[in-house]
């Protein structure tokens, strides 16, 4: 073989290496760049993945603190659904235990108080204010402004000739008669005596019939006094 020959072989075997060397720079450099672009994508994944670890352990913490102040709620609600019963059944007992009821009229002093207990007797039969109303007794007619009045109504309020009045005016006067008389009855103060000596003005205007009069028949014997 010439020295022309060895020279081509030469040469065409330098071109199939450098054809593979080059070949084998580019496989290379894409296994380079695919793990690169491998590394990346996980690097975001990781990324993405603790972003929603950290949404998910935000929301676990949300609900944990929604729940624990939804049970501090139906703790609170039955504390004062407590208080409420108890303070209802506190008043209920102070309500069985307080005395009865006693009406007094405006202006009188105070009823005495309550004997203790050791020196009470049998309980008192409680006064019924709205008892059976007597058939002699006509209801009172609804009067507005001042009225006509009698002579024997107008001469128990000290007014001259031909001088009216209220209802109301007629009703203040009664009842300052009854106080300062001292009328009302002391066993039930919703009632006033009428027979003392004291009352026989008032029992002469008011011709009640009865030796005890309820104050709310006061209204219906003085109606025949307005003309």
């Amino acid at each position: 073989m010439t020295t022309k020959e060895n020279y081509d072989k030469m040469s065409e075997l330098m071109e199939e290496a450098k054809d593979h060397i080059q070949e084998g720079l580019y496989i290379n450099m894409y296994n380079q760049l695919k793990r690169c672009r491998e590394s990346e994508i996980s690097d975001k994944q990781e990324k993405v993945r603790r972003r929603r670890m950290a949404q998910q352990t935000a929301e676990r913490r949300l609900a944990r603190e929604r729940q624990a102040a939804a049970a501090a709620s139906r703790v609170a609600a039955r504390e004062r659904l407590r208080t409420a019963s108890a303070s209802a059944s506190a008043s209920a007992s102070a309500s069985a235990s307080a005395p009865p009821f006693r009406f007094v009229p405006f202006g009188s002093a105070a009823p005495p108080p309550p004997p203790p207990e050791s020196s009470r007797g049998p309980p008192p039969i409680p006064a019924v204010f709205f008892d059976t109303e007597p058939p002699s007794v006509p209801k009172a007619r609804r009067l507005e402004g001042r009225q006509n009045i009698s002579n024997a109504l107008r001469i128990f309020l000290g007014l001259g000739e031909g001088v009216k009045a209220s209802t109301r005016d007629v009703d203040m006067a009664v009842f300052k008669y009854i106080l300062d008389n001292k009328l009302t009855d002391d066993g039930d103060r919703i009632k006033f005596k009428m027979n003392t000596p004291a009352a026989k003005k008032l029992r002469d205007l008011l011709e009640p019939g009865d030796d005890i009069v309820p104050y709310k028949y006061v209204d219906r014997y003085l109606d025949k006094h307005y003309i």
